[in-house]
């Protein structure tokens, strides 16, 4: 019977099944038992870590205290006069003192000014009239004139461990009086002796020791107290405590593993340590672990009965079934379950298998679409490399360019000028490029936060008729806006975001737009709510339209309904994506697109906006009103000079700000991180601090605290690269008034300057006013000094270049192209390769006749060969009357040319 069972599939099963649950019983044993004592060992560091930095604090809190009361009975000691009072009433001062008598339980003991004993409490003989100037501590605090807390050392009447409280009494024009002793003994110490008895009571040693000296201030034994701590403690212990590590594992003097929790105090050069013998911290887990091993072998011996039963019964049939398979034929097998009041093993298996193979079917189409995902994402990420790159590279061009043109020897100042207003311009193109990346990346992580404050409709509807008519009407466009009159004054949403999208649509509206017109319609949808309101924004042009399969893509990442459109007019494709993103953000459902090509477009869209109350009417008229308030100039405000201190650790940075500062009438300190600014700031009468937040030394945050110790009241405005909300919460809490993200814009800057120091806004001049347009540029046509530089003085060679560009055929030849291109950009029916060609033909025709412009000195040629760049490079054309302009400059030039060669 025996043998039948050890040669049964049974029996063979269950012998391995305990085998394996055996073997897995105990790995698992083990790898729980490691698993909790590391858990424990975690948790009992960070226990005690946490115990010990609330127990240093206290003890922090009690020498403060001490300090403190020691520093405030100097005042009592000082008569009307600011001497000390005589030594009767002295005296009694420091006998009615039982505070100070529990706090200082070695005593209390006056020194005059030549730091001799005056009196004592209690008295200790020998104590008044001994000469005290050979201490240290009376050294120091003579020196510093600032409260002490001194070292432990052995008092020299009472031979016992102490450490004293010296404070300095100061008359009132802080002159040295004399010095307040406050003597405590190491050994009776309420508030040491109790928590040392409270690390007692949970079987921890703890003691604090004096690093520097080596020697155990306080113990929860009493025998190491001023004894050397080399004397008690092992060597990896006090290796790993002059290496201050906070926490760790150690030996002990018998080479037992202790675990250790160190902090360090912060009014003494104290360490406060605590031990635990390794063996009391894991006695629960031995105990844990012998209970659990415990039930799992009882568990173990009873269940093993009723697997092998189970295991016996469920084999049988399965025997049985497989016996059955090998007489089918091999294909799927499938198995009406409801045949069957009870599925056996087999049937499971197959239908199991089965199960598995639509399973996998399913999961290939699964792995099918997320390759088509990847392909399609990893297409998106090419094509955005390639418009970035494009995008991003052709300003960066410009900038070095014109650079280079700028740092070159002998350049002239307008020349540098002139470069310096171009590398801004294409700088600005750069930032809103990157603004345009960042917040899809907002939209894409869901960071992006919409904000509901109060604002004026027709205020915002001003400022885009104020941005867009200028140019629309230089295209020779009509501009149309039409606001519902049923329209309230103002509502609640986010204007900004708002202005964003409709900025978006107009820009492209007038982009796409050489003919026509361009309208914009805001009316009221929904008047059931009195609380809320839907509004519809309409963006009309008669564009050059599109068609549905360009209207597919409209709305995706980098794209602008097919490549043609993108080669012809520039743009990376992100504007209608951001704008789709943010409708949807602040509640509507998403743009809505009529379009057919040669028709225009219409992009529409509807918002809900809550209806302002009237604290939110004045909160909105209070924000207009600040922000239109202007003075043309500083200097008639300030009574005296306004000091700025400017801490950023960049120097080019510093040089921007002090620079754009500077110009305003502003006078500027610098620093390059937060250690210097705290010293200049008790140095210099500084008004405000514009703080960096990533200094090396001390950063923004931590100098700006330090600074609200120094100076509570004093504004600072927080400047940093970051932008998180963060950063602004971080700002705030250290006490900044205001953050700042970089670039820094000047205006913005100076407001803020105005507002925390109660000036009027700062109206900044404007360079681009000061320089002389296309139009003005024809009242000198040209620069003969200037272009003699470029033939060095030999005037016959500079006549024989005018000469031949009299007769230039480019000139006119230039006007033909313009023209022909503004009567074929708009036929469809031309390949774009060929426009494409006309356009880089183009381009190449003003590069070549502004280089000889520019040798020449044909200055009011020039000026209009750059705007005519400007607009060719992103495929444009300038406005109707360019040509005309062009040939009076023409005329002009070769009027101004025949003059200089009669002469």
């Amino acid at each position: 019977m025996i043998s039948a069972l050890k040669s049964s599939l049974s029996l063979r099963i269950v012998l391995m099944s305990m085998g394996f649950t055996l073997v897995f019983g105990l790995v698992l044993l083990g790898v729980m038992m490691h698993y909790f004592t590391e858990q424990h060992q975690r948790q009992f560091i960070a226990e005690q870590t946490a115990i010990n930095a609330t127990t240093g604090q206290m003890i922090d809190l009690s020498l403060s205290h001490r300090r403190d009361a020691l520093t405030q009975f100097t005042n009592l000691l000082l008569d009307d006069g600011g001497q000390l009072k005589p030594l009767d009433e002295l005296q009694d001062l420091l006998d009615e003192r039982i505070v100070l008598h529990h706090l200082f339980n070695g005593g209390l003991l006056l020194l005059d000014a030549d730091a001799k004993g005056l009196v004592d409490s209690p008295i200790v003989p020998d104590r008044v009239g001994t000469d005290y100037t050979d201490r240290s501590h009376v050294q120091w605090v003579q020196q510093h004139r600032q409260p002490l807390i001194s070292n432990p050392f052995i008092g020299r009447r009472i031979q016992t461990p102490i450490f004293i409280v010296n404070t300095p009494v100061l008359s009132q024009d802080k002159q040295l009086l004399g010095f307040m002793i406050g003597i405590i003994l190491l050994n009776q110490d309420p508030l040491l002796s109790q928590l040392h008895e409270q690390f007692k009571a949970r079987k921890d040693r703890s003691f604090i020791i004096d690093p520097a000296q080596k020697l155990f201030v306080s113990s929860t034994d009493k025998q190491f107290i001023f004894q050397p701590i080399n004397d008690w403690l092992d060597r990896s212990l006090v290796q790993a405590l002059d290496n201050q590590l906070s926490s760790g594992k150690a030996l002990s003097m018998n080479a037992e593993p202790i675990f250790f929790s160190a902090y360090p105090l912060q009014n003494v050069d104290w360490l406060l340590v605590s031990i635990k013998e390794a063996r009391l911290l894991h006695q629960p887990i031995y105990h844990m672990t012998l209970q659990m091993s415990l039930i799992g072998l009882l568990m173990f011996f009873i269940g093993l009965p009723i697997l092998y039963w189970l295991m016996h019964h469920q084999l049988r049939r399965l025997r049985l079934a497989a016996h059955q398979l090998k007489q089918m034929p091999y294909q799927p097998i499938t198995i009406e379950p409801k045949a069957y009041k009870q599925l056996d093993e087999v049937n499971q298996l197959i239908q199991a298998f089965n199960q598995a193979m639509v399973e996998q079917q399913a999961q290939q189409q699964k792995i099918d679409q997320a390759r088509q995902e990847a392909e399609q994402a990893n297409q998106t990420k090419s094509r955005f490399l390639a418009v970035m790159s494009h995008e991003i590279r052709t300003p960066l061009s410009a900038i070095m360019g014109l650079a280079e043109i700028g740092i070159a020897p002998n350049t002239p100042a307008e020349k540098q000028h002139d470069c310096l207003k171009k590398i801004y311009l294409s700088s600005e193109g750069l930032k809103e490029l990157l603004n345009d990346i960042l917040d899809l990346s907002k939209i894409e992580e869901r960071k992006l936060v919409i904000q509901n404050q109060p604002f004026y409709l027709q205020d915002l509807v001003e400022q885009i008729d104020s941005q867009y008519r200028d140019l629309v009407q230089q295209k020779g466009l009509v501009f149309d806006i039409q606001l519902d009159p049923s329209l309230s004054a103002a509502y609640c949403g986010d204007r900004h975001r708002l202005l964003q999208v409709l900025n978006n649509l107009l820009s492209n509206a007038l982009k796409f737009t050489e003919q026509g017109a361009i309208s914009m319609t805001v009316e009221a949808t929904n008047h059931a709510d009195s609380n809320q309101a839907w509004l519809q924004f309409s963006i009309q042009d008669s564009g050059i339209g599109m068609s549905l399969s360009q209207q597919k893509n409209l709305f995706k990442p980098f794209s602008q309904g097919d490549d043609s459109i993108s080669q012809f007019y520039g743009g990376t494709g992100l504007g209608l994506t951001i704008s789709q993103d943010l409708v949807r953000l602040m509640g509507a459902d998403e743009i809505d697109l009529t379009s057919a090509p040669g028709q225009g477009s219409c992009f529409s869209f509807s918002l809900p906006f809550d209806i302002c109350t009237q604290a939110q009417l004045a909160e909105a008229e209070k924000r207009i009103a600040l922000s239109q308030t202007r003075l043309p100039n500083l200097q008639t405000l300030k009574a005296r000079p306004i000091n700025i201190l400017i801490v950023e650790d960049i120097n080019v940075n510093r040089t921007v700000l002090s620079e754009g500062l500077g110009r305003i009438g502003f006078d500027c300190y610098l620093a390059e991180n937060g250690q210097e600014a705290i010293n200049l700031i008790q140095q210099q009468p500084i008004d405000l601090v514009l703080m960096d937040k990533q200094m090396p030394i001390m950063n923004g945050f931590e100098a700006t605290a330090a600074m609200r110790k120094i100076k509570p009241d004093l504004p600072i405005i927080g400047i940093s690269a970051d932008n998180t909300k963060h950063d602004h919460f971080l700002a705030m809490e250290v006490g900044m008034n205001a953050f700042l993200p970089k670039p820094i814009n000047l205006n913005q800057l100076t407001d803020h300057i105005c507002r925390l120091l109660n000036l009027s806004a700062i109206q900044l001049d404007d360079d681009e006013a000061n320089q002389l347009t296309p139009e003005e540029n024809l009242r000198n046509p040209l620069d003969t000094v200037g272009a003699l530089g470029h033939y060095a003085g030999q005037v016959d060679l500079y006549h024989q270049a005018l000469k031949q560009f009299r007769h230039e055929p480019d000139l006119q030849a230039l006007v033909l192209q313009i023209t022909e291109l503004n009567a074929l950009k708009d036929d469809l029916s031309i390949p774009s390769g060929e426009l494409y060609q006309r356009w880089i033909s183009l381009a190449k025709r003003v590069h070549r006749l502004r280089g000889t412009c520019a040798m020449i000195g044909a200055q009011g040629l020039s000026a209009w060969l750059e705007t005519l760049h400007q607009h060719v490079r992103v495929y444009q054309l300038p406005q109707a009357n360019f040509i005309d302009y062009w040939q009076e400059a023409v005329q002009q030039m070769q009027a101004a040319i025949d003059a200089q060669l009669s002469e």
